[in-house]
C-alpha cells in the first residue's frame, strides 16, 4: 500500500495546486487534500466537502484541477483510484493529458464548419469597423 504525501498538479494548467496522501478511496472529497505549502500558510484546494464536481483549481478557479473523478495528477505520476474501493496506484503520467475532457459539455463542430463561422464572425467584425469609421468621419465633418 502507497503511504507518501504528493503534489497535486492541475491537469489543465500544470500548477501544483495541493498535497494528497495516496490512501484514498473513491469518490474522492476535498477533505482529502492539503495544503501544497503550509509553512508559508497556503490554504488546502478544496473545502472539506466538496465533491469532484466542485473541485475547481486554485489558480483561476475556472476550471478543474482533475479531468476525471478517480484520476488525479502528482508529482510522481498519475494516481488512480479505483471505483471498485482496491487500492489507489501509480502510473505514469501521459505527456499530453487527454484535453477532450476539459470541455467535456460542449459541442463539437466540424472543422469546416468552425472555420465557416469565423470567418463570418469576422465579415461581421469588419462590418462593424467600418460603420464605426463611418461613424466617427461624420462627427468630425459635423454631419449627424
Amino acid at each position: 500500500m502507497i503511504t507518501l504525501d504528493l503534489y497535486v498538479i492541475c491537469q489543465v494548467c500544470g500548477e501544483r495546486v495541493g498535497k494528497v496522501n495516496c490512501n484514498l478511496a473513491y469518490p474522492i472529497n476535498g477533505s482529502m487534500f492539503s495544503s501544497p505549502d503550509p509553512d508559508h500558510g497556503y490554504p488546502p484546494p478544496f473545502e472539506p466537502g466538496t465533491d469532484w464536481e466542485s473541485m475547481l483549481c486554485s489558480y483561476g478557479r475556472i476550471h478543474r484541477a482533475m479531468l476525471k473523478d478517480n484520476e488525479i495528477l502528482t508529482d510522481k505520476g498519475l494516481l488512480i483510484i479505483p471505483e471498485d474501493g482496491s487500492t489507489p496506484y501509480l502510473t505514469e503520467a501521459p505527456e499530453d493529458l487527454d484535453r477532450d475532457k476539459i470541455c467535456d459539455r460542449s459541442f463539437s463542430l466540424s472543422e469546416e464548419k468552425a472555420l465557416r463561422l469565423s470567418r463570418k464572425d469576422l465579415g461581421m467584425m469588419e462590418e462593424e469597423k467600418k460603420e464605426v469609421n463611418k461613424t466617427r468621419r461624420s462627427k468630425r465633418k459635423g454631419v449627424n
